[in-house]
């Protein structure tokens, strides 16, 4: 049987989480459109994101 390898799990761990990020934020995005703004920039990392909204109500 072959020894587990870290490396190759570590990239689709990787991959899985900035899916999940960039899911999260075009959530964010198709609310804000649904709410009368704009989504102008969604920025991504492994670690979070953002979703910029022109026209958001505080």
């Amino acid at each position: 049987m072959p020894e587990y390898q870290w490396r190759p799990w570590a990239s689709v761990e990787l991959a899985r989480i900035f899916l999940i990020v960039l899911l999260h934020e075009l959530g964010h995005a198709v609310v804000g459109r649904w709410m009368g703004c704009a989504a102008t920039e969604i920025i991504l990392s492994p670690v979070g994101g953002l979703a910029k909204i022109e026209g958001a109500r505080r």
